[in-house]
C-alpha cells in the first residue's frame, strides 16, 4: 500500500497547449482552470516546476492545466492584461467574461507562494 508522502511525492504535471478548443473542454470539466502565459527563461521554467509540489500534487485532478507562450502583443496577453512572463492566472470555469478570473500572479513564484495562490483559488471556488 502506498503511503500518502509516496502517493502524493513530486509529480510532473501534463500542461496541455492553449487553444479555444482546450479551454472548452476545461470549462466543461467544471475543474479550477490554471493558465499559465510562460516563456524559455527560468523564471518560467521554475514556476512551472513549483505546481508539481507534493502538497499541490493532491490537487491536481481538481485542476486543468494550460500553458501558452507569451508573446508581447498576442490577443491572448491583452485578453488577461498580462504583462510579463511568468504569470499564472487561476480561472472559475463556471463564469465568462472579466469574473471568470479568480487570481492573477506575476513575476517568479515559490512553492509557498504558488501553493498560497492555489489554495486561495480553490476557496473563492468553494465560497460560490
Amino acid at each position: 500500500m502506498k503511503t500518502a508522502l509516496t502517493k502524493y511525492s513530486s509529480k510532473e504535471i501534463s500542461w496541455q497547449a492553449w487553444s479555444e478548443n482546450s479551454v472548452a473542454a476545461a470549462k466543461e470539466s467544471g475543474k479550477l482552470i490554471v493558465l499559465a502565459f510562460v516563456n524559455d527563461k527560468d523564471d518560467s521554467v521554475a514556476t512551472l516546476k513549483a505546481f508539481e509540489d507534493r502538497t499541490i500534487a493532491k490537487k491536481h485532478d481538481k485542476v486543468i492545466f494550460l500553458k501558452v507562450t507569451y508573446e508581447k502583443d498576442s490577443a491572448d496577453v491583452k485578453k488577461y492584461g498580462v504583462f510579463s512572463a511568468p504569470t499564472v492566472i487561476y480561472i472559475d470555469p463556471s463564469k465568462d467574461g472579466d469574473k471568470q478570473v479568480m487570481e492573477k500572479v506575476q513575476g517568479k513564484q515559490s512553492v509557498n507562494q504558488i501553493r498560497a495562490s492555489l489554495f486561495k483559488a480553490f476557496a473563492k471556488q468553494d465560497s460560490k
